[in-house]
């Protein structure tokens, strides 16, 4: 699981999980909220449980993932 800064393209938390879940996920963006970054989007590979968990900013099923379905 990354987040990532995409314009700088840097790390900015990195865990090795064995699924990736929306309790998860959750739990990491309140982590970065905490750090003062701003979240404006969420690119992940399962979009279907994210879509509704995080109001106002849109998610996006990764491109990699978007080919092969």
């Amino acid at each position: 699981m990354i987040f990532k800064d995409a314009p700088i393209k840097e790390d900015l938390l990195r865990y090795y999980i064995k699924n990736e879940a929306c309790f998860l996920s959750k739990k990491r963006i309140v982590e970065l909220g905490s750090k003062c970054y701003t979240i404006l989007t969420i690119v992940s590979d399962e979009r279907t449980l994210l879509a509704h968990s995080f109001g106002a900013i849109p998610v996006q099923m990764c491109q990699f993932h978007q080919l092969s379905h």
